[in-house]
């Protein structure tokens, strides 16, 4: 079934043509407080991720670690791979991380899951196996340039 013309100018009208050629989308900002009255005018940028990326394979064990010592910069998303078969990793983000759900306890990974989250370079995350196990996870890093 069509979209009623109507349907179509609102659609037509998300985008607009800028002097260079190129397609930008109109995009609406607002706020509650209008003293922190966000611009609707101007650029912004949005990272996404777009490349280069980066594979790392590491050894999780029970003592909490940082898995990227020196992440992918400009990263936007991480994604982790647990390739064990029987073991649980925990994701956190302090160094006193613990692999159960105590208040310092991590988001569990299962054996042969994927964990994917948006973190910057900045973000700094740490692994943790249970006690006495080990894993080995596969993480994909990926920067928006």
């Amino acid at each position: 079934m069509p979209f009623s013309s109507a349907a179509i100018d609102r659609e037509r009208d998300k985008f607009i043509e800028k002097p260079n050629g190129e397609t930008s989308v109109r995009v609406w900002v607002s706020n509650d407080t209008p003293a922190e009255a966000i611009p609707v005018s101007g650029s912004f940028n949005i990272s996404a991720p777009t490349g280069p990326f980066q594979i790392t394979v590491f050894n999780v064990s029970d003592t909490a670690a940082d898995p990227l010592p020196s992440p992918l910069a400009f990263r936007v998303s991480v994604s982790i791979r647990n390739r064990s078969a029987t073991n649980t990793v925990y994701f956190g983000k302090t160094s006193s991380l613990t692999p159960d759900n105590a208040a310092t306890g991590g988001w569990e990974i299962g054996p042969e899951e994927d964990f994917n989250i948006d973190l910057t370079d900045d973000n700094v995350f740490f692994l943790i196996a249970e006690p006495g196990k080990t894993s080995t996870v596969k993480i994909l890093e990926i920067a928006s340039t």
